[in-house]
Order: C-alpha cells, then sequence, then structure tokens
C-alpha cells in the first residue's frame, strides 16, 4: 500500500494574532451571535406551539359536542403529527399546547426570553399570580429550567409574598409608632 504524503500548510510570512482586545471583540460578537440565534430558534418553536394551541382551541369551538370533539380531535391529530414529523406531538404535548395558548391568550404575553421548557414547569401552576411571578422573575432573572423548577419547588412566591408582607407590617408599625 502506498501511502499519502500530506503536507502541513503554513504560513510564515503572516504573524500570530495577539490575544488582543480586538480580537476578543470578534469572539465575543460570535459568542452572542451563536446565543441569540439559539434564542430566536427557541423563541419561533413557542410561538408554533403557541399557533398550535389557538388553531385548536379554534377548531374545538367550532365542534358541536365540545368535550368528545376535543378528545377525537387531539388523539387523530396526535397520530397524524407523529406520523409525519415525528416525536413530541403525542396527545399530552397537544393538551399542553392548548392549555398554553388558554393560559396566555395574549401573544404579547409571552416572553421571548424563555423556552418551552420554561413554559411546561410554568403550566403546572394552578394560582395565577404565581405564574406571572415566576414567569417575570425567569425572564427577567435568566433562570435555567433547572432554576426555575427548583425555584418554584422550594415554594419561592410563598416565600416572597411572606416576607413582603412582613416587610409591610412593619412599615405599619414602625408609622404607627412614629404617630405616637
Amino acid at each position: 500500500m502506498m501511502q499519502r504524503k500530506t503536507s502541513k500548510i503554513t504560513f510564515p510570512d503572516l504573524p500570530m494574532i495577539p490575544r488582543s482586545e480586538f480580537y476578543q471583540a470578534i469572539v465575543d460578537v460570535l459568542h452572542n451571535a451563536r446565543i441569540n440565534s439559539h434564542r430566536a430558534v427557541n423563541f419561533i418553536m413557542v410561538e408554533a406551539y403557541w399557533n398550535v394551541g389557538r388553531m385548536i382551541v379554534e377548531e374545538e369551538q367550532q365542534g358541536r359536542e365540545r368535550a368528545e370533539y376535543g378528545k377525537y380531535l387531539i388523539r387523530n391529530l396526535a397520530i397524524k403529527l407523529t406520523d409525519e414529523l415525528g416525536k413530541g406531538f403525542d396527545e399530552r404535548e397537544l393538551r399542553r399546547m392548548r392549555q398554553f395558548y388558554s393560559t396566555y391568550p395574549i401573544r404579547g404575553a409571552v416572553r421571548p426570553e424563555l423556552k418551552w421548557s420554561h413554559y411546561r414547569l410554568l403550566l403546572r401552576i394552578e394560582n395565577e399570580k404565581a405564574r406571572t411571578w415566576y414567569l417575570a422573575e425567569a425572564a427577567d432573572q435568566n433562570w435555567s429550567t433547572r432554576t426555575l423548577d427548583r425555584q418554584i419547588n422550594a415554594r419561592k412566591y410563598q416565600k416572597h409574598i411572606t416576607h413582603a408582607t412582613t416587610r409591610r407590617r412593619d412599615e405599619n408599625l414602625n408609622a404607627d409608632f412614629k404617630g405616637i
């Protein structure tokens, strides 16, 4: 067997680029572009799931016997979508998309910073005020889904409310004592 010669290409006339501010700025631009492209793709999928939920709700509302028609619609839609598009479109997931739209019927309320996995966690929260608080905190604090899940399980909202109530009570007591 004949061995292939491999030649290494060298550029002796070109100096090495030092790790300078210029170089770091380019790395930062590219790194940020990657992060933003991932966020954009994630949000496009969140929007798609919101639209699927809206379409299911609108279709169900046209059905005569809503509950029975809804079961039939989602079951058959899940079969067809899974056949054509693969995993991720079973009955449970389609019901979740319907719930997503029903929970956030105003498209502008959906935060672009959050992924579908964030919304899946938020949909489990029955208390609307708590869900709204977790939504804002997750988006504003850039929480990962793991952090959001941990905060929900730690009952962070309830602790926040308790702390705020105690602080208001203390402020009222202080104001009362100043008046004496």
